[in-house]
């Protein structure tokens, strides 16, 4: 009896084997081979980089556009008081 458990046990690992190996084989199909996931990587990647850009050039545009403003109306009002003194 044992050595028929055995065997069961024996062809019961052999079939595991085999599932475990076409599931990594479908997995590396859809992700690497395929393309799908490399692509969905590097279309995030290009998308993570445009947000930082994006956030970077609209802080310096309002910090540029604040201090001209503000820049602009306290040199007109400096140049006022020097005018009235």
């Amino acid at each position: 009896m044992e050595g028929e458990e055995y065997r069961l046990f024996i062809e019961m690992l052999v079939k595991l084997k085999k599932r475990v190996e076409s599931l990594n084989c479908q997995i590396d199909r859809s992700r690497i081979c395929g393309g799908v996931g490399v692509t969905k990587f590097i279309d995030d990647l290009a998308g993570a980089i445009y947000d930082f850009i994006k956030f970077i050039l609209t802080s310096i545009s309002y910090i540029i556009g604040g201090m001209l403003i503000v820049g602009t109306l306290m040199y007109l009002i400096t140049f006022l008081f020097i005018r009235l003194n």
